[in-house]
């Protein structure tokens, strides 16, 4: 097995790091707005943000490994794969949290976009970067 490149590595954990500080904001937030029921399902959104990151990491690690081995076009499938259901397994998560869990919808959903902008945020700065 490969040792992951530490400049390609640097992406992934810059978004974990601005996941971890825009959930922590979007927990205030929702703690200030809705009180204790929107700290609550804001918190929710957040650990499934977090877990998304995480796994979005952990598949764009494997997958670089792998295409350093195999080749990039061996890698294609099983990451489309793993992508799909991947979505298909947080998106019932969330609904499930929702519909059954009597989270807030908009608190829940505010601290579930946390990882589109950590996500955002580390790509645009790592492209800063590469300027």
């Amino acid at each position: 097995m490969t040792k992951p490149d530490p400049i390609a590595a640097e992406p992934f954990a810059r978004a974990r790091g601005l996941a971890a500080v825009g959930g922590a904001l979007m927990l205030g937030v929702a703690a200030l707005l809705w009180g204790r029921r929107g700290f609550v399902s804001a918190a929710a959104g957040s650990l499934l943000s977090f877990a998304n990151v995480w796994a979005l990491e952990r598949f764009g690690q494997r997958a670089v490994e792998q295409a350093a081995v195999s080749g990039a076009g061996a890698v294609a499938a099983p990451l489309t794969a793993a992508l799909s259901a991947k979505t298909v397994v947080l998106l019932t998560a969330a609904w499930v949290l929702v519909r059954t869990g009597g989270l807030d919808p908009l608190p829940f959903g505010l601290g579930f976009m946390v990882s589109i902008f950590s996500l955002l945020g580390a790509g645009l700065w790592a492209a800063r970067r590469a300027e």
